[in-house]
């Protein structure tokens, strides 16, 4: 569908919200290269545009319901946390405050809390599977690896899925998307973007990752539809 629209054969400049250009799609013409890096920029639109849908149609009502009904106090999300295969026992409390600021509707603090644990989880995810998450170089210093790699690393993919791991790839360090990760980390971004869909779609995706190990319990014990697929297929993703 995408190789028959009039924009997908044109090429792009892509400005961040001070008007600073961060990246370039260029047009199918440009060759091999240059067509798949317009197929990626094309799909990473795409999936902003189907997270601006999600997240004010479905996600906010949902949360703000959530919200409205029941009471999560600190240490609220224990039961998800504790011996979690992604949440190092020392960590558990950056997670339950972000996921609680996020309850509550403050996805600015959501996504400052939960940024950086996600790529540390990572590591110690990678790390339980018999792996070893640094860099060696050659005068003997050490280092850990970075986001992009450890999100390229087979293990996630294997764990999270195809689709759930593009999202949370796209949604952090895509610049077309919008490189939330960066933009947090670095201070570029407003608070009025910090506490956009982008944010919003973020916190939902690792609530899904921390709560799937229970996938199979909830199905069998109410439904099969009891806890359905997330995130959704609106994009294929490559």
């Amino acid at each position: 569908a995408l190789d028959a629209t009039m924009f997908f054969d044109m090429g792009a400049e892509h400005y961040d919200g001070d008007g600073l250009p961060i990246a370039v799609t260029p047009g199918v013409s440009e060759g091999v290269d240059g067509r798949e890096l317009a197929l990626d920029n094309h799909l990473a639109q795409a999936l902003r545009r189907d997270h601006q849908l999600v997240a004010r149609a479905c996600l906010l009502p949902a949360i703000e319901e959530i919200a409205n009904t029941y009471f999560v106090g600190k240490d609220g999300w224990a039961p998800f946390l504790i011996n979690n295969h992604f949440v190092p026992r020392d960590h558990i409390e950056f997670y339950d405050r972000g996921l609680t600021a996020g309850l509550k509707g403050d996805f600015l603090l959501a996504a400052h809390l939960l940024i950086p644990q996600i790529e540390n989880s990572l590591r110690y995810m990678i790390a339980q599977s018999g792996q070893e998450p640094t860099r060696l170089f050659g005068n003997g210093d050490q280092d850990r690896e970075g986001l992009k790699a450890l999100l390229t690393n087979p293990t996630v993919e294997q764990i999270f899925g195809k689709d759930a791991t593009y999202a949370l790839k796209t949604i952090l360090t895509n610049k077309v998307y919008g490189d939330l990760r960066n933009q947090i980390s670095h201070g570029y971004i407003s608070s009025i973007e910090a506490n956009g869909d982008a944010s919003v779609m973020l916190w939902w995706l690792v609530l899904w990752i921390l709560v799937v190990p229970y996938r199979g319990y909830w199905a069998d014990t109410y439904s099969a539809d009891f806890f359905a697929e997330w995130p959704p297929r609106t994009v294929d993703s490559k």
